[in-house]
């Protein structure tokens, strides 16, 4: 009724470290869209005389390289609503998967309604004053898929930030901070 649809059906298959196959992402993705307003106009009723205003600036990525952090995220622990002693954030955001064939997707909620994400998971022995924040922390692939999400991400980006102002007012690596003191302030 309001004449505006927000859609999200395309999909595409593609290795994130390949820049030519970026190119021909991009191009496929167009070539999606359109075909997908094609669809609604000749297909939908309503549709009849509606035409596509505009799309996303470029390819939307849901899934690409993780950290490997000091604790990785489990499947288990975003649906049994872990709590962690290190927790730096809380989402209620569902396991949400939208497989690259088109054809399936999965939306899994957490038993408890939210899950926690420790601090330890933004963190690794590797580095150790390299905070992560958003989806390259270090999580398994379904949990992942609800961590990905913009209000999620920016808890953790808060989260990073606090931590390098703390072990930098404790002096420490970030990655030996006690992610108990972040968990008293942020949640």
């Amino acid at each position: 009724p309001s004449g505006v649809l927000y859609s999200n059906m395309s999909r595409l298959e593609i290795n994130p470290l390949d820049t030519f196959a970026w190119s021909k992402a991009e191009m496929e993705a167009r070539r999606q869209i359109r075909k997908i307003s094609r669809f609604f106009i000749e297909n939908v009723p309503g549709f009849e005389h509606s035409f596509l205003v505009a799309s996303g600036d470029f390819t939307g990525l849901r899934d690409s390289r993780r950290i490997m952090g000091k604790y990785v995220l489990t499947n288990e622990d975003v649906l049994e609503g872990r709590l962690f002693e290190d927790a730096v954030a809380k989402s209620s955001y569902p396991i949400d998967i939208h497989d690259t064939d088109g054809v399936s997707s999965r939306v899994v909620k957490p038993n408890t309604g939210v899950f926690y994400i420790p601090y330890r998971s933004q963190v690794t022995d590797e580095i150790s004053n390299l905070i992560l924040a958003g989806r390259c922390i270090s999580a398994e692939y379904e949990a992942h898929a609800c961590i990905r999400v913009m209000i999620t991400c920016m808890r953790l980006g808060e989260a990073a930030g606090l931590a390098a102002a703390e072990s930098l007012n404790q002096g420490c690596a970030a990655n030996e901070l006690d992610g108990k003191i972040l968990k008293e302030k942020l949640l």
